[in-house]
């Protein structure tokens, strides 16, 4: 019997609807990326976007707190404020965790194609270029307004990435994105930096006669020129684009704000074996790196040593170059081939697009709002709520500051939260550590304020110190948070 046309050809059809190594990657990516409402900064970004929706204002000043109130203060993403408040309003808290899905997502397949460059055949070296660069992001992957940096900053490096490897020149793309990168996130100063870094190995190969390395120098400092300018194109100038250079060399901030400390690769341990693999790489290709290579690698390292919030930076600098060498290791293997062979476009993309539809759609629309009760400090919130204890000075947790804005202003002002630009201008973060770290001069902290209401994490040494002074009464406490209230003379 003869088969039937096409009969045999049924099988591979199949296979050609099944998802690719790559898709399954960004598949899982973009779920475990949702996560849970875990970011306390959040909130007092939803805040400014209220009041910039409400009144129509910028706030140039602070008034959610009793010590820095009339302080100069600005809101630095009062773009993406606003976003994040219609998004609110729009879908609740799963909105924003969606935002942050798709950002992130975004980010990531943006930073797959930097690595398809260096690996066109989608070997073995793409997809551990990928999971690792997933692994960087999902550190750092909040609800917060650096993804909006990181995505553009893959953007930036995808076009000069192609441009330099031959392809289209897409560079002048990068303007308008500079005018609205400016207005959404304070870290266009990366951006700009990153065109002096391949500057800079551009200005090597000019050194060392390379064809062609003048007139792409030339090229990239007339594209960071016009963005230099694109940038200054927002309510505050240049002070909006240069003013996270305050937090160069902040010792304080540094070491007393988990996230701006140096990574400990007991904590970062995937980390750790992608550095020990990527020199074992570069041990093992003998091949010369480009000026360009060298540098962004040597940059990439730096910040990252420097603070684990810069962790992205390895995704974007070091992974390519580290991508291009495994590639020479796996040149005309087995292994190359078989994953050559599982890279099927078209139909695995297809399913990716449908599973994130399907994921949103139920995450806004039917899932209830993912924030956990155990994590923030809600039964304290409601507890002053009906307390009516606004007249009482507060001296609040750092991380409960900015939710305490969201649910308790007008009615409480904070001691601080989490604006560390204002807070450590003013001092006011240092006499906070004196509090919690109950060093010499705590007391005189609590006089200078006139504090009466303490509202910190539970278990905290302070309970115990706040105890034994008479002085004090603890009022409420759960799982999150105690809430202590100063006794007068003839309460004790």
């Amino acid at each position: 019997m003869t088969a039937e046309p096409g009969a045999r050809s049924s099988p591979s059809r199949l296979r050609g609807w099944l998802p690719t190594p790559e898709v399954i990657l960004l598949g899982l990516a973009f779920w475990v990326g949702i996560g849970m409402i875990r970011d306390f900064d959040i909130w007092w970004h939803l805040a400014a976007g209220r009041e910039i929706v409400q009144t129509g204002i910028i706030p140039t000043v602070d008034s959610w707190s009793h010590t820095v109130a009339g302080k100069d203060w600005f809101a630095h993403e009062w773009l993406t404020e606003i976003l994040f408040y219609g998004l609110y309003v729009w879908g609740g808290v799963n909105a924003l965790l969606l935002w942050k899905a798709l950002t992130g997502l975004a980010t990531l397949i943006l930073l797959s194609r930097v690595y398809q460059r260096a690996d066109p055949a989608k070997g073995p070296a793409y997809v551990l270029g990928l999971l690792a660069g997933i692994i960087c992001i999902y550190y750092h992957w909040l609800e917060r307004p650096h993804l909006i940096t990181n995505l553009f900053l893959a953007v930036q490096v995808w076009c000069l990435e192609r441009w330099l490897r031959g392809g289209p020149d897409r560079l002048k793309w990068l303007v308008p994105l500079y005018l609205l990168w400016a207005n959404l996130h304070g870290g266009v100063i990366v951006g700009l930096a990153t065109f002096g870094l391949y500057g800079a190995g551009q200005f090597i190969s000019f050194l060392a006669d390379e064809s062609g390395a003048e007139a792409r120098l030339r090229h990239i400092a007339l594209v960071a020129l016009l963005c230099l300018g694109a940038s200054l194109v927002n309510p505050r100038g240049v002070d909006l684009v240069t003013y996270p250079l305050k937090y160069t060399g902040a010792g304080t901030l540094a070491a007393d704000i988990t996230e701006w400390t140096s990574p400990d690769f007991k904590e970062y341990r995937p980390m750790e074996v992608l550095l020990l693999s990527l020199l074992l790489g570069l041990l093992l290709v003998r091949t010369g790196a480009l000026p360009t290579e060298v540098i962004l690698v040597l940059a990439g390292l730096h910040l990252f040593l420097q603070s684990k919030r810069n962790i992205v930076f390895l995704a974007l600098f070091v992974l390519p170059v580290a991508v291009d060498r495994l590639r020479l290791l796996f040149k005309g293997g087995r292994l190359e081939g078989a994953f050559s062979r599982a890279d099927r476009p078209g139909a695995g993309r297809a399913l990716l697009v449908a599973f994130v539809l399907l994921v949103s759609v139920h995450l806004v629309w039917i899932q209830p709002p993912r924030i956990s009760s155990n994590y923030y400090p809600q039964g304290a919130v409601d507890y002053l709520k009906e307390a009516g204890l606004g007249d009482r000075p507060m001296l609040n947790e750092f991380v409960f500051g900015g939710y305490f804005v969201w649910h308790l202003y007008p009615e409480y002002r904070v001691f601080i939260d989490s604006r560390t630009d204002l807070f450590f201008d003013q001092f006011i973060f240092a006499e906070y550590l004196a509090v919690f770290k109950l060093a010499m001069g705590w007391q005189e902290v609590l006089d200078k304020w006139d504090i009466s209401l303490m509202v910190f994490e539970v278990g905290h040494p302070l309970s115990t110190v706040l105890e034994a002074t008479g002085h004090w009464k603890e009022v409420y406490q759960d799982r999150v948070a105690t809430i202590w209230i100063r006794q007068e003379a003839d309460e004790r």
